[in-house]
């Protein structure tokens, strides 16, 4: 739902502001959550005039704002860090989206990420142990460090990068080394 590219997902976020605001989404679903049947529960609209204002409202702002309805999610919703300043994915997970981000700071038209889902990794325990990860914003929050944008792209294009665990592997990639 939230790609980078996912057109929609714009006017949809705009909608569920409207429809069902920042509270509690359960008064406002036709059925209500079920833990018993997480699958079949937590659907639909229970107010649909209220549904169709939101959507018209949502619509407006959308093109208002945005000059369209289908606007790249990640024209709005951007990853920043250091000098990088890319389209992002993920967001509220209040909407079941898997990677949960919140965009909180504004800057004119846009929304940066500001908390949320930051470390990936991925372990095969296998005879031969693998990893890979990724930390979106780099492994370093000094500014002026030189690391502090590396990861971000990894993180735009859902990819991962190799877990340097053994010391031939560490020494191969270091990039300095200091003797105290």
């Amino acid at each position: 739902m939230t790609d980078t590219d996912s057109r929609g997902a714009v006017l949809f976020n705009l909608f569920a502001d409207q429809y069902f605001g920042a509270g509690n989404l359960e008064p406002l679903l036709r059925v209500k959550f079920d833990p018993a049947h997480p699958l079949d529960s937590a659907n639909g609209l229970a107010d649909s005039t209220r549904a169709l204002q939101a959507l018209i409202a949502a619509a407006q702002e959308c093109r208002k704002t945005y000059g369209a309805l289908d606007v790249p999610w990640g024209d709005v919703y951007r990853y920043a860090s250091g000098n990088a300043d890319l389209p992002g994915d993920g967001g509220s997970g209040r909407f079941g989206v898997f990677r949960t981000i919140t965009f909180g700071r504004k800057v004119g038209n846009r929304y940066y990420a500001s908390s949320g889902e930051t470390f990936h990794c991925v372990i095969e325990f296998a005879k031969q142990q693998r990893a890979q990860c990724t930390l979106s914003y780099g492994n370093a929050s000094q500014p002026g460090s030189v690391h502090l944008e590396d990861q971000l792209p990894l993180m735009m294009q859902k990819k991962l990068h190799p877990v340097w665990r053994e010391r031939k592997e560490i020494e191969a990639n270091l990039e300095k080394r200091e003797r105290l």
